[in-house]
C-alpha cells in the first residue's frame, strides 16, 4: 500500500509514461525541513531529509548531473517539499539544459512534483 505522497508520485510517474522504482520497490522523499510526522523521521535516510539551508542541495547535485545520465528524452522526476522549492528546482532544471518542465500536486494540494526531459532531436522534446 502507497503512503498519499507515494501514490501521488506514482501517478505523476504513470501520467508522464513512466515506470519509476527504487532499490526493495520503495521511493523515498527529498529534502522536507520542517514540520517531519515522526513516521517520515522514523523511516526516511538522513539525506533524504537533510536538503541543506534552503533544503535544495541535494536537488541541485541532482539536476546538474542529469544530463550525463539521462538518454536522449529520458525524464528527471523529483519530490520536493513544494512550496518555493518549485520555481527554484524548475530555475535549475531550465538552466541543466532540460525541458518541458511540468508540475503535480500531492494528494492533498500542494504542488509537490516537478519533471523535465532531456531532449531529444527525435521526439521534439526541447
Amino acid at each position: 500500500m502507497f503512503s498519499p505522497v507515494s501514490e501521488a508520485n506514482w501517478r505523476f510517474a504513470r501520467d508522464l509514461g513512466l515506470w519509476v522504482t527504487t532499490e526493495g520497490g520503495g521511493g523515498s522523499l527529498l529534502p522536507v525541513l520542517a514540520g517531519l510526522a515522526p513516521e517520515v523521521v522514523d523511516h526516511e535516510p538522513w539525506v533524504a531529509l537533510d536538503g541543506g539551508p534552503d533544503g535544495l542541495s541535494v536537488i541541485r547535485s541532482l539536476v546538474a548531473q542529469a544530463p550525463r545520465w539521462l538518454a536522449p528524452g529520458g525524464a528527471l522526476v523529483l519530490e520536493t517539499a513544494g512550496g518555493d522549492q518549485i520555481p527554484e528546482t524548475a530555475g535549475l532544471m531550465r538552466a541543466a539544459g532540460l525541458s518541458n518542465i511540468s508540475t503535480r500536486c500531492d494528494l492533498v494540494g500542494v504542488e509537490r512534483f516537478i519533471a523535465a526531459f532531456l531532449p531529444s532531436i527525435d521526439d521534439g522534446r526541447g
